[in-house]
């Protein structure tokens, strides 16, 4: 199901109920360069980001998955984003509740968090390396 994220975290759309779904940092700006406690080395030097929120009103463990979708560039080629994952309790702010930058170009990032009930916690899908593109994220519990 497509369902864009959001430009900066004030405008994250909940993801809360879990699923998957399209989405893309084409056409959006960069807004979140991390770094600091709990954030994946490397997370000052990303690229475009989205942001999706999780607020369980009952404590919960998610598994958040981002899948890059290969896209074939005019000129034959492919564009292989290598996307990053980071969880923030206040986007943009020094330290991270976890992120990852595991993989290369075209290969999923996951991570794991445990979110208590009441609490909000927020996903910034991200371009490592300046890298942006089209992807699936699936949130599940």
């Amino acid at each position: 199901m497509p369902l864009a994220g959001g430009e900066t975290c004030a405008l994250a759309p909940d993801v809360t109920a879990g699923g998957r779904f399209s989405g893309t940092t084409n056409g959006f700006a960069d807004d979140y360069s991390v770094s600091g406690p709990g954030c994946p080395a490397g997370g000052a030097a990303s690229g475009r980001d989205v942001a999706y929120r999780l607020s369980p009103a009952v404590a919960r463990v998610y598994t958040v998955r981002v899948t890059p979708v290969p896209a074939t560039l005019a000129d034959g080629g492919s564009n292989r984003f290598d996307p990053m994952l980071v969880v923030q309790r206040a986007c943009g702010q020094s330290g991270c509740v976890t992120g990852t930058i595991l993989n290369g170009p075209g290969d999923p990032e996951a991570v794991t968090i445990s979110v208590s009930a009441g609490d909000t916690v927020y996903v910034i899908v991200d371009g490592e390396r300046g890298t942006r593109g089209e992807f699936e994220l699936e949130v599940s519990f």
